[in-house]
């Protein structure tokens, strides 16, 4: 939506292209930073409270985009505006993997939904936003986003029942009149979030070659969801090939660089679908929202800073060379879904948050609270013994002591 309005905000505020359009950078950097704080979260407090929490703010922001009185109010406004929006692509695929948990094989069709949500809104939204900063106003951007947020979102979000089962359990266990610890606001627990939870989406980026390359370009046989990358990776740089050499001069029709965008559509929605499956089946559900964030963080800041110099590159370079830049660096990336189709299997075996040990950290709970109990068993019965062994020395000390009166 705001940059269909970018040059009715250039002619009200007498601003620079670039400074305009570093609103789209600054709202991409709060959707980079913020899930690397709302995924985690969620997995503390549970899911709709973020999506609560989060987007009736994101949306207060985006109405003080649309008053705004310059051009610096409005791009500080827009990262705040990403940042707070984050969870709903952040926390919905932990969502995805609570509902689906108990059988994961039965989530494409949801997954394919949610990677379908991300793509028709840069779709729709400068086409909208277009129209309604020509005709209406450029804040009739903003206006548009509010309509539709308490149209659709909203009412949708009310409705959304808890889904992280931690959470779903502790409250069963509350009404049960069972003791929960509950996470209480003070400052030793925001020392624990920052160290344990806040920096989980970092250590997954550093330690996980799964979550860091996937990043970049974007028990049952996991690999398989890598097809979908593995065909869809090689449309990219077609796609930008034909677009720089068929846009380059006036004398070629302009439907032949326009239809490269839907082979450069269709390749970047499969490789997206492949790697949100992957991750959502490659880390258990704990952990699902922290890597979905870590990739998020990478792949917005990475995006963030393209809209300062893509224009200069085309203006420079020309079409045809800039095309062939980002499909040469799209071609480079088309062997990465093969590779990890082939070690794959070796890296989840190895990851410290994958399945494996995810599972063998539940053993091992299960092993010492098998042996917590035994010795508290034993501890009973020795005390048991203890008691016994007192009861005995005192009915022979009280026989002994009869006796005694008795002779007397």
């Amino acid at each position: 939506m705001y940059t269909g309005s970018v040059p009715e905000i250039m002619k009200r505020f007498g601003a620079s292209q670039e400074l305009c359009l570093a609103g789209l950078t600054f709202y991409l950097l709060g959707l980079a930073f913020g899930p690397a704080l709302s995924g985690p979260l969620s997995e503390v407090f549970g899911r709709k409270p973020l999506y609560m929490f989060s987007l009736p703010i994101a949306m207060l922001f985006t109405m003080g985009v649309g008053l705004a009185k310059n051009i610096e109010t409005i791009l500080v406004l827009r990262f705040f505006c990403g940042f707070f929006s984050s969870p709903a692509l952040a926390v919905a695929s932990g969502t995805i993997s609570d509902c689906w948990a108990i059988n994961p094989a039965e989530q494409s069709f949801a997954v394919a939904l949610f990677c379908l949500c991300p793509f028709l809104g840069p779709v729709l939204g400068p086409i909208i936003g277009g129209f309604a900063g020509e005709y209406k106003g450029w804040q009739w951007a903003s206006a548009w986003v509010l309509l539709m947020f308490f149209g659709a979102v909203w009412p949708f979000t009310i409705i959304l029942p808890e889904t992280y089962k931690p959470i779903i359990l502790a409250r069963k266990a509350q009404k049960r009149g069972m003791k929960v610890e509950v996470p209480k606001l003070n400052i030793a627990f925001v020392k624990k979030v920052i160290k344990f939870n806040l920096f989980m989406p970092l250590k997954l980026l550093i330690e996980e070659p799964i979550v860091l390359v996937l990043s970049v370009v974007h028990h049952m046989d996991l690999e398989k969801k890598l097809l979908n990358g593995k065909i869809g990776a090689p449309f990219l740089p077609i796609a930008l090939f034909w677009l720089g050499w068929s846009g380059r001069s006036d004398s070629i029709h302009w439907m032949a660089p326009t239809a490269s965008g839907v082979f450069f559509g269709y390749g970047l929605i499969l490789v997206f679908f492949s790697v949100v499956s992957y991750f959502s089946m490659s880390f258990p559900p704990i952990y699902v929202a922290s890597a979905i964030a870590a990739n998020n963080l990478l792949r917005y800041t990475l995006a963030s800073v393209f809209p300062l110099f893509t224009v200069q590159c085309f203006e420079n370079l020309g079409i045809g060379w800039a095309g062939s830049l980002f499909a040469f660096i799209a071609l480079a990336m088309v062997p990465v879904p093969y590779v990890f189709g082939y070690f794959g299997p070796h890296l989840r075996a190895r990851s410290k948050f994958g399945y494996a040990a995810y599972f063998k950290k539940l053993e091992e709970q299960k092993e010492l609270q098998a042996a917590a109990d035994a010795k508290k068993k034993n501890t009973n019965r020795t005390q048991e013994q203890s008691v016994n062994s007192s009861a005995v020395e005192l009915e022979m000390s009280s026989e002994s002591e009869k006796a005694v009166a008795e002779k007397v």
